[in-house]
């Protein structure tokens, strides 16, 4: 009997073992996707942020949502440019696409909802 009590704690080890190696597994496979769709969210919010902010300042129109991409687009890049000294941290061009389509996405949205209900006096 003392000899199956080392056996079936070996034998719990392994299995927890293998349960945690399955879940960070999973955990990688989502880490990647996942951090990818926040850095777009990141610039939607941004872009809206900046085109809000244009607009108190008097610039309207096709002009604001012009120096909205721009900006937000020149920030993406200053980003991964600046993520290149951080040891550890890479920049990726791939980044700066994903970010420009959040940026598209949330000016392309916000001017068709304008068009129909003003919600950000842009006009």
């Amino acid at each position: 009997m003392a000899d199956q009590k080392p056996h079936l704690g070996e034998e719990m080890k392994n299995q927890i073992q293998k349960e945690v190696a399955e879940k960070e597994k999973i955990a990688e496979n989502l880490n990647f996707p996942l951090r990818k769709v926040v850095h777009g969210i990141e610039y939607f919010l941004l872009s809206i942020l900046v085109l809000i902010s244009l607009s108190y300042t008097g610039i309207k129109g096709y002009k604001a949502y012009g120096i909205s991409f721009i900006s937000c687009v020149i920030y993406s890049l200053l980003d991964e440019y600046h993520q290149t000294f951080i040891l550890g941290r890479t920049g990726q061009l791939l980044d700066v696409g994903i970010d420009s389509i959040g940026i598209l996405l949330a000016l392309v949205g916000i001017y068709l909802i304008n068009k129909k209900k003003k919600i950000v006096n842009i006009s």
